[in-house]
């Protein structure tokens, strides 16, 4: 009896250490982009940059996948509309300085109320994924500080815009932004 206690408490043991030894899961892992619904894909078009591909401080010429679907263009402002699916759309603004981009501001207009949750959490969710925790900015925005390929300073808002007028639905509101923090 005194060996098979002996053998079994090895056993017991050995199963320990090798339970012990697995591999930790990376809690810094980020999901692929792909896994995102389509409606993030849409409006952040790859996981690229900051947002849209694009790199808060490029200069405007090298943003010209974007430019040429802009409506409105001018020296440090640029303008397009893009559908989010058949019932949807969003404006896309860029701001620039000295062929600087500075800030892009997104307005997703959801075809319905019930919607705008369900968009804000997706992508409250994507840039969890991609920047870490966030915290309560100004104006009821969830932010995200960050830095960018050439190691500026960037923050990240999203927030949920109530409608003014009785006649608009609600909207989820993108501003990402060159900061100093």
């Amino acid at each position: 009896i005194y060996k098979i206690m002996k053998k079994l408490i090895f056993g017991i043991t050995i199963l320990s250490v090798l339970a012990s030894c697995k591999p930790k899961k990376d809690e810094n892992a980020k999901l692929p982009f792909d896994v995102w619904t389509e409606d993030v894909q849409n409006i952040v078009v790859n996981e690229e940059g900051i947002i849209r591909g694009m790199e808060l401080g490029m200069p405007g010429t090298q943003i010209n996948k974007e430019l040429a679907k802009l409506e409105v263009k001018e020296d440090n402002y640029a303008y397009f509309q893009a559908d989010l699916n058949a019932a949807e759309f969003f404006d896309i603004e860029y701001f620039m300085v000295e062929d600087t981009l500075k800030k892009v501001e997104i307005e997703i207009y959801p075809s319905n109320d019930s919607r705008t949750p369900q968009l804000l959490v997706e992508l409250e969710s994507y840039f969890e994924n991609k920047f870490g925790a966030s915290m309560q900015g100004f104006d009821d925005f969830k932010i995200w500080n960050a830095k960018n390929s050439r190691g500026k300073n960037v923050t990240i808002g999203v927030r949920y815009e109530i409608p003014v007028a009785a006649n608009e639905v609600s909207k989820v509101k993108i501003k990402a932004e060159l900061t100093e923090w």
